[in-house]
């Protein structure tokens, strides 16, 4: 079999345990049609990575890694470089770090039944954590920017990764552990009432406000059910197909477009 460029990269993971996905090249969404919310309760077999990663083919793939549970791992997501530095000199070092187009990423081994929200604050500053229901990009993917990612530590190993400690977030209560359980086992009810909520949303129909009306509909999933990009994405295609005209996805520039008004709507949560 001859083995695709990021082959090796995709095996080393899930021979980590760490669960992987396929995403568009130089992008941050999955491909058209692919079921990115099945992995989020199974990993794919070596069968799929193979399938994947392996095959030398026409359209090639960056590589997510699925965090959570699935995996037993999380993401600490620094903007910046100046960020990056402070969680260095100040929080646990981890050998699994990710350099993207501006900042590092932090990866951490999760404990069985942990749960870290998409936002939290820890060290006096608000950070975005990919856990639950979400991704991380992970080498040597394209940044839309064109960059790669890259590891710091190319050959990292999971003894060298240290567990993520609920003790660091700020502003919560001693039964936070137990709490967390709880919000675990309720992350598909809350898929689940997103949908139902999403259905009553109007659709969208050109020459109405229609991008406003998208935005509004990424907003309700992001903020008011608060999933992640990764877990609104199927969602917000599902409302796309009552729009009219839906966005076309099979077009990437229209479903860049779509997938953008979740970037937003995330972006907006951040602020707020």
């Amino acid at each position: 079999m001859t083995k695709g460029p990021n082959f090796h990269d995709a095996l080393s993971l899930h021979e980590k345990g760490v669960s992987c996905v396929p995403i568009v090249y130089g992008e941050k969404m999955p491909p058209r049609d692919f079921p990115l919310s099945n992995y989020f309760h199974r990993r794919p077999t070596l069968g799929e990575i193979r399938r994947w990663f392996g095959i030398e083919r026409a359209v090639q793939y960056n590589i997510a890694a699925v965090m959570g549970q699935i995996s037993r791992m999380v993401a600490v997501d620094t903007d910046t470089r100046e960020e990056a530095e402070h969680w260095y000199r100040t929080m646990p070092r981890t050998a699994a770090m990710v350099k993207s187009a501006n900042g590092v990423h932090f990866w951490y081994r999760l404990k069985e039944g942990d749960v870290v929200r998409s936002r939290v604050r820890i060290a006096g500053l608000m950070r975005d954590i990919r856990a639950e229901l979400s991704c991380a990009m992970a080498p040597p993917s394209l940044h839309p920017s064109g960059t790669h990612y890259e590891w710091v530590y190319p050959d990292w190993e999971l003894i060298d990764v240290p567990e993520f400690d609920l003790s660091w977030i700020e502003e919560e209560s001693n039964g936070v552990r137990e709490s967390a359980r709880s919000s675990f086992s309720t992350e598909g009810d809350m898929v689940h009432r997103a949908r139902g909520y999403l259905q009553r949303v109007e659709p969208a129909v050109q020459g109405a406000g229609g991008h406003n009306k998208a935005l509004y509909a990424a907003s309700c999933l992001i903020q008011k059910f608060g999933l992640s990009i990764d877990a609104a994405w199927p969602l917000l295609l599902e409302w796309n197909d009552r729009c009219d005209p839906p966005w076309d996805i099979s077009i990437p520039s229209e479903r860049r477009d779509l997938y953008r008004k979740l970037e937003e709507a995330q972006r907006l949560k951040g602020a707020s």
